[in-house]
């Protein structure tokens, strides 16, 4: 059984389909560390630049927030981070790392 979870959060249904996914495991093994990852791009920050809602996404936190709200009370460690750069050269390191 597995004991960390890395998921990567992009705010669309496939991920969210993964995160109940890993939500299912999580039941199963209280305690079990999940990080909930999301990569802004340079794209993104560039749009952030211009756009106020693409803004307010990369400030607040949105789009891991639908994330996190379903790991509530499920016994899992849940961590969000938020990371910039290439999304895939991201989170290959950050799998790594942690």
């Amino acid at each position: 059984m597995y004991d960390h979870i890395e998921l990567a959060i992009d705010g669309s249904e496939c991920s969210m389909r993964a995160a109940r996914r890993a939500l299912g495991l999580a039941l199963l093994k209280p305690g079990m560390k999940i990080d909930l990852v999301n990569v802004v791009s340079a794209e993104n920050e560039i749009d952030a630049l211009y756009s106020p809602e693409v803004f307010d996404e990369v400030e607040n936190g949105s789009v891991l927030a639908p994330a996190m709200q379903l790991f509530e009370g499920s016994g899992a460690v849940t961590r969000a981070v938020l990371l910039h750069g290439a999304p895939a050269d991201c989170i290959a390191r950050y799998a790594r790392e942690n």
